[in-house]
């Protein structure tokens, strides 16, 4: 037969228990958010540069634009994008580039 002390702490901890559960359940379903992407790949060509990495953000920002207009702007973060790839070319001291990626929305 168990004691007072013993049946008290028992449940105390089950009520604790199901309180952190609780708070916690919520902020774990936000956390792992679904992350969706298309299965096909868009392109964006970036204005010509003297820089390399000045070429590759006007890229990824043609990259953006071409996502927000095709798509929506869920879908046009670089940051969330899978399979990214720039190609770059240097002619007459200037660089262009194009950027290239699968398009995501949701949590990166």
């Amino acid at each position: 037969m168990k004691s007072k002390l013993q049946l008290i702490a028992g449940a105390t901890a089950v009520a604790t228990l199901a309180a952190g559960f609780s708070m916690t359940a919520p902020v774990a379903a936000h956390a792992f958010a679904f992350k969706e992407c298309k299965s096909f790949t868009l392109s964006g060509k970036g204005r010509r540069a003297v820089l390399k990495i000045a070429a590759q953000n006007s890229a990824r920002r043609a990259w953006r634009g071409v996502v927000s207009t095709r798509l929506n702007h869920t879908y046009s973060y670089w940051v969330r994008a899978e399979a990214k790839r720039y190609d770059c070319s240097k002619s007459r001291r200037r660089w262009t580039c194009w950027a290239s990626a699968k398009p995501c929305s949701g949590n990166p």
